[in-house]
C-alpha cells in the first residue's frame, strides 16, 4: 500500500448576512476540512458541525486523530467509489462527512475523472437549487430578494415574530416557487393556521414544521395540511426513511447529518424505497462540501445547496451556477479548489487566488 498522509485545517466562514433561524442568529461558522494525500494526488473534504445534534468543531478535531487511525486500518480504493467504506461515527457524523468525501475526491481524483461521472449521474438533469432567506423583517426580506435574482426557488426561514407579514411581502414581490422551513419552530395550532397560509401563498413544500419526535402530531397535521411536509431535523440516515413514510411527503438529505457520500446514497435510496421525496440540503459550509452534495444532486427532486453562496469568504472556488442549478466545475474529483492561501498551506495542496462560485451567482 503507498504512503497515505492526512491533513486538517479549521476554518471560520463569515456569511454574508446574520442568518436567523427559529433556533437562533449567527454570523460565523465553524467548519473542518481534510486532506487525503497519496500518489502525488490529493483529496479535499469538509464536515460541517452541526450543532443541532450536538457537534462542535472542537469536537471534531478532538476525534480526528482516533478516527482516522480506525480509516487507516480499512485498505483504501484504488480509484474504485463503491470500495470507499468509511467507518460510522454516530456521535460526529460530519467528522465522518469530511473524511468520506476526501476519499471520494481522491478516488475519482486516481481515475481522471469527475465525480459526478463516477456516481453515474448528469449534471445537467439536477434540479434547481433555491436561495435561503433568514428570518428577517418583511421590509428586509423583499430587498434580499434582489440576491435571489439567479435562482429559480426562494426558500423562506419561519418559526418568528412575523411569519404571515414575511411570506406575504415575499409572495407580493416575486412570482418564483417559495418553500418554506420552520426548523421545527411552530407548535400544532401555529403549524395548522400555517399550513393554510402557505396554501394561500402557493408554497411548494414545507420543512419540518413541528419539533423532531412528534410523529402522531406531524401526522395529524399532514393530514390537514395542502402542502407538502418534509422532514428535515426527524430524518438523518436511511434507517430513518421507514419510520417517516405515511407521515411526511419528503425527507430532507444532508451529507452532514448522514455521514458523507455513500451514507446519503444510501438514504436517497431509502427514502424511495419507502414512497418519500427528496431534497438534497445543506448546512453553512464552503465549496468543498457543496461540491459533494451537487454531483449527488441529479437523484433528487429538489436541491437546497446555497450554503456556501450566503457565506463571504468561501475558501474554496469551482462550481458553477446556471439556469438557477447549482453545477460541478470542469475539473475532476469534486472540481473545486482551495483558493485562500492560508489555508491552502496548512492542507498542504496547492492555492491561489481565483473566484467564488462561478457563473451568475455574483
Amino acid at each position: 500500500m503507498s504512503r497515505h498522509v492526512w491533513r486538517h485545517a479549521a476554518f471560520t466562514l463569515r456569511l454574508r448576512h446574520t442568518f436567523r433561524t427559529a433556533r437562533g442568529a449567527s454570523d460565523t461558522r465553524d467548519t473542518l476540512l481534510v486532506a487525503f494525500h497519496r500518489d502525488g494526488i490529493v483529496g479535499l473534504g469538509e464536515g460541517p458541525p452541526p450543532a443541532r445534534y450536538g457537534e462542535s468543531l472542537a469536537g471534531s478535531l478532538a476525534a480526528l486523530p482516533a478516527y482516522l487511525e480506525r480509516v487507516d486500518a480499512a485498505d483504501f480504493p484504488g480509484g474504485s467509489i463503491d470500495a470507499i467504506a468509511t467507518p460510522d461515527a454516530p456521535a460526529n457524523r460530519s467528522l465522518r462527512m469530511a473524511v468520506d468525501v476526501a476519499l471520494h475526491d481522491w478516488a475519482t481524483r486516481a481515475r481522471r475523472a469527475p465525480l459526478h461521472e463516477a456516481l453515474g449521474v448528469a449534471p445537467g438533469t439536477a434540479p434547481p437549487t433555491s436561495f435561503t432567506l433568514g428570518i428577517e423583517s418583511p421590509a428586509v426580506l423583499v430587498e434580499r430578494l434582489r440576491e435571489a435574482e439567479p435562482f429559480a426557488a426562494i426558500k423562506v426561514k419561519l418559526g418568528g415574530p412575523e411569519d404571515e407579514a414575511a411570506l406575504r411581502a415575499v409572495r407580493a414581490a416575486t412570482d418564483k416557487a417559495i418553500r418554506v422551513d420552520a426548523n421545527e419552530g411552530w407548535d400544532f395550532e401555529r403549524a395548522l393556521r400555517a399550513v393554510e397560509l402557505c396554501a394561500e401563498m402557493g408554497v411548494e413544500l414545507i420543512e419540518q414544521p413541528l419539533p423532531a419526535g412528534r410523529l402522531d402530531e406531524t401526522a395529524r397535521l399532514a393530514a390537514r395540511s395542502p402542502v407538502p411536509l418534509f422532514a428535515d431535523e426527524d430524518f438523518r440516515t436511511a434507517e430513518d426513511a421507514a419510520r417517516l413514510a405515511g407521515v411526511y411527503a419528503g425527507v430532507n438529505v444532508k451529507l452532514l447529518k448522514c455521514g458523507g457520500i455513500g451514507a446519503a446514497r444510501d438514504a436517497i435510496a431509502a427514502a424511495r424505497a419507502n414512497g418519500l421525496r427528496v431534497l438534497i440540503g445543506c448546512g453553512i459550509e464552503s465549496s468543498v462540501g457543496i461540491a459533494a452534495a451537487v454531483a449527488l444532486s441529479p437523484l433528487a427532486d429538489y436541491a437546497d445547496l446555497d450554503g456556501a453562496i450566503l457565506v463571504a469568504n468561501d475558501p474554496a472556488a469551482g462550481l458553477r451556477l446556471v439556469g438557477g442549478r447549482l453545477l460541478p466545475g470542469p475539473g475532476i474529483g469534486l472540481g473545486v479548489t482551495i483558493r485562500d492561501e492560508d489555508l491552502a498551506h496548512a492542507l498542504g495542496v496547492a492555492g491561489g487566488r481565483s473566484r467564488g462560485v462561478e457563473g451568475d451567482a455574483h
